[in-house]
């Protein structure tokens, strides 16, 4: 540890990190990455939410979901390994944690930074009040970054006081323009700012050196479908851009396990194929918030696929798109396969973004804030 380290502090981050989700467990990279390169000696903390333990390693299912174990069981060992590699190599962290041992272990850090993620989401956490550092009785420990509602309102339960929750932390930094909206609104006391995913902190050419270096598909190009929900309209318009480039299909679910007819399937790579996958891909249609930001490091041209059915969940995706002037690339009907027209722009609005949000960041640890 270096003296700018230590003078700046010991920082904790605490958000999803055991987990099998590829766009989790790569913004909590980001996040990390980006407080040490600040000068923090930064860690994160390996708290265990039980309800996000049940969903992310298939625990805790229907005796339908039981059978459905028994088949992908295989495919979820492998990829449980390759995510364990991944945070052995690439991440600090604590110990693995249970609620009764949170606060002591918070103890040993200077503040807590909560995100990103949506660690703010009941309907994902169980309500769990640890994401809100409720055991933390000083404010000024206590920090956020990009944290999630996940869909357009906050969702409720009895007990649940916001108010109360939220009022301790000095600053609140969300990813999403819509989760601003909504917590100004039930927190009005509350100072609320919109800053980017950790994920779009760190540039493209980061990205590619964490990524696998061995090309992914050497014998030839692919149209890559990263899908958590929404996959047959997903690999629909996927399909119609291969059969009109002459160009293969790869598919990645990040639940299914059932195989995609006519395309080459994925079930358990690792988080730097995950990269390489994208990176290398002509094109990129995805129905997840982090596919969408990935597809936009690489600068690859893609399209958004949005959950249907009444859901409530797509303010995600809409949010930065429209940040980014980028809201063409929704998969509305006819599949539009044209280029991004101006990546430069993107990049620009990117970076500035960036900086703004790193000072934010840096203002919700009760540092000076940097030059804008």
């Amino acid at each position: 540890m270096n003296e700018t380290t230590m003078n700046r502090g010991r920082i904790g981050i605490l958000t999803f990190l055991h987990t099998l989700n590829y766009g989790a467990v790569l913004q909590a990279y980001a996040l990390e990455r980006v407080l040490c390169d600040a000068g923090f000696d930064a860690v994160q903390i390996d708290y265990r939410n039980p309800k996000v333990e049940a969903f992310e390693y298939k625990r805790d299912v229907s005796l339908k979901g039981h059978l459905a174990n028994i088949v992908r069981r295989p495919m979820l060992s492998k990829k449980e390994e390759a995510f364990e590699s991944f945070r052995r190599e690439h991440i600090r962290s604590t110990a693995p944690l249970s609620r009764d041992g949170l606060p002591l272990v918070c103890e040993a850090f200077d503040r807590i930074v909560v995100g990103s993620d949506q660690v703010w989401n009941g309907n994902v956490t169980g309500f769990d009040s640890s994401y809100f550092l409720d055991f933390i009785g000083a404010p000024e420990r206590k920090a956020t970054y990009a944290v999630s509602i996940g869909q357009d309102d906050i969702p409720v339960a009895p007990g649940v006081d916001y108010t109360r929750l939220i009022g301790d932390f000095p600053l609140v930094l969300v990813r999403e323009k819509t989760a601003a909206d909504t917590l100004r609104r039930i927190c009005p006391g509350s100072k609320v700012e919109v800053v980017l995913d950790p994920t779009l902190l760190l540039g493209g050419d980061e990205w590619r050196r964490l990524s696998d270096a061995r090309p992914v598909r050497p014998n030839g190009g692919y149209v890559f479908v990263y899908a958590v929900g929404e996959t047959r309209n997903s690999v629909a318009a996927a399909m119609e851009v291969a059969k009109r480039r002459n160009l293969d299909v790869v598919v990645l679910q990040q639940n299914g396990f059932l195989p995609i007819r006519g395309a080459v399937n994925l079930f358990s790579i690792s988080p730097t194929a995950f990269l390489s996958y994208i990176a290398n891909a002509e094109f990129v249609v995805t129905s997840s918030f982090h596919g969408t930001c990935f597809a936009i490091q690489f600068e690859r041209d893609f399209l958004v696929s949005y959950s249907t059915g009444g859901t409530k969940r797509n303010s995600r995706m809409a949010d930065l798109l429209a940040l980014l002037e980028l809201s063409d690339r929704v998969l509305e009907g006819s599949v539009n396969e044209a280029p991004v027209s101006d990546w430069s722009s993107v990049r620009r609005k990117i970076e500035e973004s960036g900086r703004r949000s790193i000072r934010l960041l840096l203002e919700s640890l009760n540092l000076n804030a940097v030059s804008s």
